[in-house]
């Protein structure tokens, strides 16, 4: 049976005649099945830069598995040196042997790395649930190199890899998290910020994972001892136009 999860739903209430969100492109590659891919331009939410995203794909006609979203992602519109982009996925494998998922996603955030701000700092968390839909032991475990993987512009720079125990019932996993800092990769901007799932399902399985990936432009070490340096300046100046 395939079931919906969906996380706390952020309220829609801005004009549908408001600007549509970056693009996110989903990507699916099912054992069995040619790769499917959805884009959509998210809908605004109540707060200003941030669009919520719904979608799914599935088998087709044999609706033998499903992969459901629900998601919300930053334009940068919010926080001009930052995005982020939230894990909120359900996959039902439906059929009674496991599968392997490859799903890639891909979110449009813009981010320009100014004059001597050209290093991301990137901050990684996942948990997730999984369900047996049959009472069987449902069981999942990851490909290499790992279950998550965060992307900026396409290259992968975290790796989480939480254990996953077999239940018969619904069994809690995760949190699992990890950070990362280091020049932009295929730089100087950011283009894209994304993540990529690799996973075994046990058949008659659902798991669902909730997290987030988000990144911050910070300056070069040299950078910051400019800006100490001239912050310093600026405050000495300030002192003698006292006297």
């Amino acid at each position: 049976m395939h079931r919906h999860f969906v996380l706390p739903a952020l309220t829609i209430g801005l004009a549908s005649t408001a600007l549509a969100g970056p693009l996110l492109t989903v990507a699916a590659s099912v054992t069995g099945f040619a790769t499917q891919t959805n884009t959509s331009n998210g809908l605004p939410t109540d707060d200003p830069g941030r669009y919520s995203y719904m979608g799914g794909l599935t088998a087709g006609p044999s609706r033998s598995w499903f992969i459901d979203w629900d998601l919300v992602g930053d334009d940068t519109g919010a926080l001009p040196g930052a995005t982020f982009i939230t894990n909120g996925f359900t996959i039902t494998n439906a059929a009674a042997s496991a599968r392997t998922f490859d799903i890639v996603v891909s979110f449009a955030s813009p981010v320009t790395a100014g004059p001597g701000a050209n290093q991301l700092s990137c901050f990684a968390n996942l948990s997730g649930t999984l369900t047996s839909d049959r009472g069987g032991t449902a069981s999942m475990s990851s490909v290499a190199p790992g279950l998550w993987q965060g992307q900026i512009n396409g290259v992968t720079k975290v790796t989480l890899d939480p254990a996953v125990p077999s239940t018969t019932s619904t069994t809690f996993f995760g949190p699992s998290s990890n950070t990362w800092t280091g020049l932009i990769p295929n730089g100087p901007n950011v283009q894209t910020v994304g993540y990529r799932m690799q996973f075994t399902l046990s058949g008659y399985s659902t798991v669902q994972f909730t997290g987030l990936w988000s990144g911050s432009v910070v300056p070069a070490p040299g950078a910051v001892a400019i800006l100490l340096a001239a912050a310093g300046m600026g405050s000495a100046g300030r002192r003698r136009n006292d006297d």
